[in-house]
């Protein structure tokens, strides 16, 4: 029972921290959703919507008229993979926290 509340702990712990990371360095750097919630990380697949509109950088400030934009070479689907890779290491991390407290 202390492992999987260790394991539960460590997961949200690092989910937490992620979608952090994520705010910060993906939402509105690589793409923004004009009507987009402070917490993308924890809605996946919903972070841009037809019609997208490919740009060279993204304008943080734009409003409710103007498409949703993503940075040339960016896509959906690599958005997925991005969110997949961190919700993996989040999984990694909590799994090696918990193997290695028994140590």
């Amino acid at each position: 029972m202390k492992r999987i509340l260790t394991f539960t702990f460590m997961f949200m712990l690092s989910l937490l921290l992620m979608a952090g990371v994520w705010g910060y360095c993906v939402n509105g750097v690589v793409y923004h959703c004009t009507d987009g919630l402070w917490l993308d990380f924890f809605s996946p697949g919903q972070w841009v919507h037809e019609p997208v509109e490919r740009v060279i950088s993204v304008d943080r400030a734009a409003g409710m008229g103007k498409a949703d934009s993503m940075l040339y070479g960016w896509t959906v689907g690599r958005l997925w993979l991005l969110w997949g890779g961190m919700v993996a290491m989040c999984l990694s991390l909590s799994g090696i926290v918990t193997c290695c407290r028994d140590l």
